[in-house]
């Protein structure tokens, strides 16, 4: 029997594998749906899978009216959508769509801490003055000079540093800069470069100063 719906919605990254996840956990006590903008539908394993579409009120339209739907064939059970893009209008309709039975899992409910989190430069910042102790020491740089003095200093303390774009998520633009891994790495599939996305500083200061953008 139904207990839940687990609704994960485009944006994720691991998407494929977090269904199934849940699916090995829970079995049937949870019916799983995943929804997506590109049409790969073949990237999810649900029991239910739909399209969504490009609109944004078309977006909340169809999660509300598909909820409702699943509910109408299963009682009272909670569709629990786990959303990451499009956040804002989803909550912008929050009352409404409590109403139908979701339950929004959106990052938060305040669209001034997504700002937050989705810049992670002000997020770190944030971060060191609220919970100094569980806060990892963070740069912005945004030229060549920048970085390397980041780097640097960094790598004084014994710990290897790690560049991401300040804005964007699911690990685009992520690089570990480890010494361990040797320049080859990029062109021979190593794990370490492919899987891992560790890269060799050296290499990636060479990119980085054909291109600089703020890290």
């Amino acid at each position: 029997m139904i207990e839940a719906f687990f609704w994960m919605t485009h944006g994720h990254r691991p998407q494929q594998a977090a269904l199934l996840a849940v699916k090995r956990a829970f079995g049937d006590r949870i019916g799983t749906v995943g929804s997506r903008i590109d049409g790969r539908m073949d990237h999810v394993p649900a029991d239910l899978v739909l399209a969504e579409p490009k609109d944004d009120r078309a977006f909340v339209d169809m999660i509300e009216t598909h909820a409702r739907d699943l509910r109408s064939r299963t009682g009272d059970i909670p569709v629990v959508v786990l959303a990451m893009h499009r956040r804002r209008e989803l909550l912008a309709e929050a009352e409404s769509l409590s109403r139908a039975g979701v339950v929004l899992l959106a990052g938060s409910a305040d669209t001034e801490m997504l700002d937050l989190c989705e810049d992670k430069y002000r997020f770190a910042e944030f971060m060191r003055v609220a919970f100094p102790a569980h806060a990892l020491q963070t740069h912005l740089v945004i030229n060549s000079s920048g970085l390397e003095a980041a780097v640097v200093g960094i790598e004084a303390t014994g710990a290897e540093a790690c560049v991401k774009p300040p804005i964007g998520v699911f690990g685009r633009g992520f690089w570990h800069l480890s010494r361990k891994t040797p320049p080859s790495a990029m062109f021979t599939g190593s794990p370490d470069f492919e899987e891992r996305r560790k890269v060799c500083p050296d290499l990636f200061r060479a990119a980085y100063a054909a291109d600089p953008k703020p890290l």
